[in-house]
C-alpha cells in the first residue's frame, strides 16, 4: 500500500492506494464468508 504509487520507490506498479486496498479487503471479506460455506 502506498499514498501514491507513481512515486513509490520500488513496486509502483504493484502497489494499492489506501482506498483501493481498503475496497479490496472489503471484496476478499464476501469472498471470504462464500468459500467458508
Amino acid at each position: 500500500v502506498h499514498p501514491n504509487p507513481s512515486q513509490a520507490l520500488s513496486d509502483g506498479p504493484q502497489s494499492l492506494t489506501p482506498h483501493r486496498y481498503q475496497d479490496l479487503m472489503q471484496e476478499m471479506t464476501v469472498i471470504g464468508k462464500t468459500v467458508d460455506h
